[in-house]
């Protein structure tokens, strides 16, 4: 098994990479509603769980990048592979990235099994 870690992005661009995790509508609708409106970009992480409960508001959500996220907030190969089939039989295309938020040895394995970089972020905000 290959493991490629990316520690840092580009140094010679000035530019950050704004990630959400999506597994309620708490703020979910508020914040997308944001980016769309002000026309920023963004790469939203779906839980699977929630994706199969909200799969009409995700297919607004068409204008993002969006990738998966876990599956009721698990890692559990089972269900993580059977929502990414799911996801990417919705999105029609594959997914390529887990989100961690920490570095967490059972995600990268998983998600390295299944031959998706994972991203872990360098700043979280609440």
């Amino acid at each position: 098994m290959i493991i490629i870690r990316i520690v840092s992005g580009n140094k010679t661009k000035k530019e950050v990479a704004l990630v959400f995790k999506i597994n309620d509508l708490s703020n979910s609708k508020n914040i997308t509603s944001i980016l769309k409106d002000n026309n920023i970009p963004a790469t939203l992480f779906i839980d699977g769980l929630y994706l199969e409960n909200n799969i009409e508001y995700i297919e607004s959500l068409s204008n993002f990048e969006l990738e998966l996220l876990s599956y009721d907030n698990q890692y559990n190969e089972i269900h993580f592979k059977a929502a990414k089939e799911y996801f990417e039989s919705l999105t029609k295309r594959n997914a390529k990235y887990c989100y961690a938020d920490y570095d967490r040895k059972e995600i990268i394995e998983l998600c390295s099994s299944m031959k998706m970089h994972t991203i872990i972020p360098t700043i979280k905000v609440p």
